[in-house]
């Protein structure tokens, strides 16, 4: 993400604790921080967690992130999602196996 044409960066690197994506569990990052990645270990019933963190200006301060409205649920093998501009992926929802479903939570950025 881009701040005034700079890049922005992020702050110390958090792991969620294991969860169960396939039951359908919500994750959204804790406030004012940003999903920047994603482990699952398993097949469909494994485990997922997720990284976050605080996204930084390209001065270094911290930036507000607020979580916005969820998508719509799209078919997890037969979709892609990209965050609107000034936007950035702060929540995830998976139900089910590959064939299930999946939303996203996207942030605006001030």
């Amino acid at each position: 993400m881009q701040l005034g044409g700079k890049a922005c960066t992020v702050g110390e690197l958090l792991w969620s604790d294991p969860i169960k994506e396939s039951d359908g569990v919500e994750f959204v990052a804790p406030d004012g921080k940003v999903i920047v990645g994603r482990e699952h270990k398993g097949d469909e019933m494994g485990k997922t967690r997720y990284c976050y963190a605080d996204l930084l200006a390209p001065s270094g301060s911290k930036l507000t992130v607020t979580p916005g409205e969820w998508t719509a649920l799209e078919r997890e093998n037969s979709h892609s999602a990209q965050a609107p501009a000034d936007h950035i992926l702060v929540g995830r929802v998976h139900q089910g196996d590959e064939r299930g479903r999946t939303r996203y939570l996207f942030g605006t950025v001030k």
